[in-house]
């Protein structure tokens, strides 16, 4: 994955971000847009903090205390759901929406987070992924 999550200074509306969860099958993704202010690092650790169940990302998505922008959408696959930043994995740009940058998946028990449509990490392996290349930098 790209080295984005939470860049430093890096500002990132809500309307650039899509949560979304799997719910009993991997044909069964629903996620929406929302309409806050965050960085991507602070906001995948509020989602991991204070959202960790299934059943807390199923009540973000469908309303809970966020600011939904446009309508729910779902998703057939893991995919599919990715081409909404990556059209080239199908060649299909129906689901590409050029505003959204992150997208955050509940899957597996635990939030992920994919800046590419292809990639998915849990939110703590990215953000120590990231502070290591940065550790890394320092060095050199």
């Amino acid at each position: 994955m790209n080295n984005r999550l939470g860049g430093q200074d890096m500002k990132v509306q809500f309307e650039d971000i899509k949560i979304s969860y799997i719910g009993f099958s991997d044909y069964d993704i629903t996620a929406v847009k929302h309409d806050w202010e965050s960085d991507p690092r602070t906001f995948g650790r509020w989602l991991v903090a204070e959202h960790p169940t299934l059943k807390d990302a199923e009540a973000l998505v469908n309303g809970g205390i966020t600011m939904i922008v446009g309508d729910q959408k779902t998703f057939r696959s893991v995919d599919e759901y990715g081409e909404v930043i990556d059209s080239r994995l199908s060649y299909d740009d129906r689901h590409h929406d050029a505003e959204v940058n992150y997208l955050y998946l509940h899957m597996k028990g635990q939030w992920h987070v994919s800046d590419n449509g292809i990639d998915w990490e849990t939110i703590e392996d990215q953000i120590a992924y990231e502070e290591k290349q940065k550790q890394k930098k320092e060095v050199a």
